[in-house]
């Protein structure tokens, strides 16, 4: 008997730290355009509504699809300087600045994705302890 309240412990255990560590990461609810979020961290094309894809920047809909990644990295409008310590990749190539978000259409990017500093240290090594800000462009 005690062998099976122990067994049913630990199924429990395991069972619950498996359902909830992929929460903060998955659907948060229905984009705008009525589809399903495929993660919080990431803002693809075909979530943008066909009106926005070539009149807003990427920073717009940033700003309008997924505004955690500029709240959570401290970088809430084009004039903040607290965006320093966040580090933009354009297809994998390191950017200067967030001047490049706002030079860009959501047309030309097939998806923007945030990084977490460990997630961006594991990826790109030293320096990128305030998080990432990643976008590919369409091919």
């Amino acid at each position: 008997m005690f062998r099976k309240v122990i067994a049913l412990g630990m199924l429990l255990a395991v069972q619950g730290s498996c359902g909830g560590s992929t929460s903060s990461q998955t659907a948060a609810g229905p984009t705008p355009s009525g589809g399903p979020r495929r993660s919080a961290n990431t803002l693809l094309l075909d979530e943008v509504q066909a009106e926005d894809r070539s009149l807003l920047t990427v920073y717009q809909a940033i700003q309008k699809y997924r505004p955690r990644f500029l709240k959570e990295l401290g970088y809430t409008n084009e004039n903040t300087s607290g965006a320093s310590s966040v580090v933009l990749y354009v297809d994998d190539v390191k950017m200067a600045g967030f001047e490049q978000l706002n030079q860009l259409r959501m047309s030309d990017v097939e998806k923007v994705q945030y990084l977490t500093g460990a997630e961006g240290t594991m990826r790109f090594g030293m320096g990128h302890d305030h998080g990432v800000i990643m976008v590919t462009r369409r091919k």
